[in-house]
């Protein structure tokens, strides 16, 4: 089943309605501290360049532009309207000058992505849990032709503690499918992603998600 975001009318009509922090699942202040802790915990730095895949009204967005030296955050998702919104209401007057609204771009994360550059850390939050396997794997081959040997790709799933191809209940009653949105993996086939992309998966168990939703970083092998 096609992930919901693929549905742009209705993610249009929510923004209209000043929803735009909604229709990427709440959890703004929290999810946002949290994917940002985590970074600076993975050593990020200001200097560091970030590709936000995936990066819908800018939640990360907005505190990395703030954390990063300018021009170094670049963003990505399917719809111009939640960018639109993240870059006009979520970023300060101040913060805009630090960013180029050309920076975002509305993008199919499943394409050969839209920058040329190589990023230091590429991030991919709360991405691939409305995506499924193959389309998974289309997109961490993307990301990994934009990543330098010392790139980091931070990325969460939801994981099936056994048989991938069941129904898996998540934390707060989530429940999670092998083939609907919201997808789950469970860590064999997350590694084999990774290794298709030339990549090394590593489960990093220090932070806990609201959703119950696993941080994997990806590096070089």
């Amino acid at each position: 089943m096609t992930s919901k975001y693929y549905d742009t009318e209705r993610v249009d009509s929510l923004v209209a309605e000043h929803r735009h922090r909604v229709v990427i699942g709440g959890l703004w202040e929290e999810l946002g501290d949290l994917q940002l802790t985590t970074l600076k915990q993975m050593n990020l730095q200001p200097h560091n360049s970030v590709l936000d895949v995936g990066c819908g009204s800018l939640r990360l967005g907005s505190k990395l532009v703030a954390y990063l030296e300018p021009q170094n955050y670049f963003g990505t998702d399917l719809n111009t309207s939640l960018l639109d919104a993240g870059y006009e209401r979520e970023l300060s007057p101040d913060l805009r000058r630090k960013l180029d609204r050309a920076n975002l771009v509305a993008h199919d994360a499943t394409q050969s992505l839209p920058f040329q550059q190589e990023f230091d850390f590429l991030v991919a939050f709360s991405l691939f849990t409305h995506l499924s396997i193959e389309q998974s794997e289309l997109v961490i081959r993307s990301i990994a032709e934009r990543m330098h040997g010392r790139s980091q790709l931070l990325a969460t799933f939801f994981v099936a503690p056994g048989d991938p191809n069941t129904a898996v209940e998540q934390r707060k009653g989530i429940v999670t499918y092998p083939d609907r949105d919201p997808f789950h993996l469970n860590k064999a086939q997350i590694e084999k992603l990774a290794q298709t992309a030339g990549l090394t998966a590593e489960e990093l168990v220090h932070t806990s998600h609201p959703r119950g939703q696993t941080l994997y970083k990806m590096h070089a092998k």
